[in-house]
């Protein structure tokens, strides 16, 4: 997702800063933040390890498109831009995508928590 952001973001509105730890997809970023909310539910042994999966986000670029322009933070996005603003960006991310077309497929590195906890009660 950062990667098609990245790409568009010269194209889009100034946005207002967002919190960070507002539901989303990135709203369990923070590693002390997920502490804080299974401490403070009364879980014990909070462990978050980072894990670091490559993913295959399209078996092309065009399906990667296809899935960017329809799932996550880029749809809503692209949805709102008039026309020929909206085809400039879509450009750019799919320029971006194309530099990790593989013949496995659009392959992008991610982040991603494993977390483990022990219940208190």
């Amino acid at each position: 997702m950062s990667i098609a952001g990245r790409a568009a973001k010269p194209f889009l509105p100034e946005a207002e800063a967002q919190d960070p730890r507002a539901p989303g997809p990135f709203a369990f970023a923070d590693r002390e933040w997920i502490h804080e909310i299974l401490e403070s539910s009364g879980y014990l042994n909070v462990n978050v390890e980072a894990l670091t999966p490559t993913l295959t986000v399209g078996k092309d670029v065009e399906e990667a498109m296809y899935i960017q322009g329809r799932i996550g933070p880029m749809a809503r996005v692209l949805s709102e831009l008039e026309e020929d603003v909206r085809e400039q960006a879509m450009a750019a991310v799919r320029s971006a995508l194309a530099e990790h077309e593989t013949d496995a497929g659009v392959r992008l590195r991610a982040g991603a928590w494993l977390v483990t906890a022990q219940n208190s009660g």
